[in-house]
């Protein structure tokens, strides 16, 4: 009969296992805490991001507005001004007759200064949305005195 031989067993060492596991315990925490503080970081930033993102929109909506507005009134400043309001839909401004939350309104307010050659027309333009003046816009046109009506 073949002889068998044993191999000794090994005890295991309890005091060198607890600290590998309570290394990885840590390192798995910091890791989890790191992770968590880039997240939150990251979010705030996104946040900021879309605030700032629908502001520089308004402001390029306002824009746009203010500088049709004010081309109408260098085309015909005698027109009587009326307060228009336009709507946001799929990244273009539509036309409303009613106001909602998300109108723009545009004013234009004008003054008429009589001169001795004709008269200057000055026009303050303003597009309001909730609330607040997005873009303020001060233009003028003359018109000498054979067009002045």
């Amino acid at each position: 009969m073949p002889s068998i031989t044993t191999l000794p067993i090994r005890k295991r060492d309890s005091k060198k296992e607890t600290r590998r596991s309570m290394a990885f315990l840590l390192e798995a925490l910091m890791l989890l805490l790191f992770v968590t503080i880039s997240l939150a970081i990251l979010m705030q930033l996104f946040g900021a991001s879309h605030i700032r993102s629908t502001e520089a929109d308004e402001l390029s909506y306002a824009l746009v507005l203010a500088t049709n507005d004010a081309e109408s009134f260098a085309a015909d400043p005698v027109a009587p001004a009326q307060p228009t309001f336009f709507e946001p839909l799929n990244h273009r401004l539509v036309a409303v007759e009613t106001p909602t939350d998300d109108t723009y309104e545009i004013t234009r307010n004008v003054r008429t200064e009589a001169r001795e050659g004709g008269a200057l027309y000055r026009a303050e333009i303003q597009v309001i949305r909730h609330e607040t003046v997005l873009y303020h816009l001060d233009t003028a046109h003359y018109i000498s005195r054979e067009g002045v009506l």
